[in-house]
């Protein structure tokens, strides 16, 4: 991959190498990612960590879309890793040591509500008898096996938002299996009376500055599941002939695969583009990730269908890979908000920046 530095590249490489391990949606090793470093990339030298930023760890992350990864990287590294990092000072050593090291491995409950809405949790966190006291209803948690932890959003008996450390075996925890596209499955988790593990993670604009770097990670994604989608229609292409010659040769064909390839290559380098600006604290960064959140949801659902159509009834046959990549899209699109929302919040941002003037914001 180009544009990286020597780092980078080494990063690149050993994602490559350590996520093919489970590659055709196949579970890399939790042991095998936490051993090559590669979970505690982002999070800081004094817990184990390299020290990285999120764009060293988007790296992972498309390589874990290339290889339909189903490790949770981004409920472990972003929905817990980075805020405790960035909001819980030393007191959150310990557990970000857990991540490095792989004894911590977390699921994410931060949506609510049949639509997944993230930004005004109605989730409640209150003192109680010594501790914290959680009860509200998430959907669409992401709950992995052998979770050591759950991450929650919630609302503060002052209205701040806090983020909330759950076992997930707590008795409290009620959960209700949900199918989702990729034949992967989700859960909605009722909060009866549960009891938090440490004190709330409290800080200003925490679920902005969470949800931001979870978007990012599923950007990233995206991008690789888009990238293996156009890499097996390229080979169809090659390799399946009419009229005598490879599908590929014929110029409507061509053009086609050329767009997806366009694509594919646009939403990984949004997603690059606005990664590398939040590590830089950019103020441009809002509008990037706006950008990357909206473009790649929408050129995402655009390179699985003509990967699809290119593939003719291949496409649509269980036994082919193809349905894999084209159905973890289609999660991926949803997540965290659709390409019309992330569109909204891109006219918002453009707003604020001030990079539109009043005389163009009208026209």
């Amino acid at each position: 991959m180009t544009g990286l530095t020597p780092d980078q590249d080494e990063i690149d490489s050993l994602a490559s190498r350590v996520l093919a391990a489970g590659s055709e949606g196949a579970e890399a090793s939790w042991e095998s990612l936490a051993g090559s470093g590669l979970l505690g990339l982002s999070l800081p030298e004094a817990a184990g960590g390299s020290d990285r930023g999120l764009a060293d760890f988007c790296l992972v992350m498309l390589h874990a879309g290339r290889h339909l990864a189903t490790e949770p990287l981004w409920p472990t590294v972003c929905a817990l890793g980075l805020p405790w990092s960035h909001f819980g000072g030393k007191a959150g050593n310990e557990l970000l040591n857990g991540i490095a090291t792989g004894q911590v491995r977390s699921g994410a409950a931060l949506l609510e509500g049949p639509t997944g809405r993230w930004g005004a949790p109605t989730v409640t966190v209150a003192p109680a008898d010594g501790g914290w006291r959680v009860d509200g209803t998430k959907t669409y948690a992401e709950v992995p096996e052998r979770a050591t932890h759950l991450v929650v959003s919630a609302v503060g008996s002052s209205g701040d938002v806090c983020l909330v450390l759950l076992d997930p075996t707590d008795p409290a925890l009620t959960y209700e299996s949900v199918d989702m596209s990729d034949g992967r499955r989700a859960a909605t988790v009722r909060l009866d009376a549960a009891r938090a593990m440490l004190p709330p993670l409290s800080g200003e604009g925490l679920l902005d500055w969470v949800t931001t770097r979870i978007t990012l990670a599923i950007c990233a994604y995206h991008a690789g599941v888009a990238r293996s989608a156009v890499e097996l229609t390229a080979a169809h292409l090659r390799e399946r002939e009419q009229f005598g010659r490879p599908l590929g040769a014929f110029q409507a064909v061509a053009m086609r695969a050329a767009d997806a390839y366009m694509d594919a290559d646009a939403m990984w380098a949004t997603t690059w583009a606005a990664a590398q600006a939040v590590d830089a604290g950019e103020p441009s960064g809002a509008v990037d990730v706006a950008v990357a959140n909206a473009f790649g949801r929408a050129a995402g659902a655009r390179v699985l269908a003509a990967a699809q159509h290119l593939h003719g009834g291949v496409g649509v046959d269980i036994t082919y890979p193809l349905h894999r990549y084209f159905l973890a899209s289609k999660r991926a699109q949803l997540s965290f908000g659709s390409a019309a929302a992330h569109l909204d919040t891109l006219g918002a941002a453009l707003c604020t920046s001030g990079t539109l003037s009043s005389d163009r914001s009208r026209s």
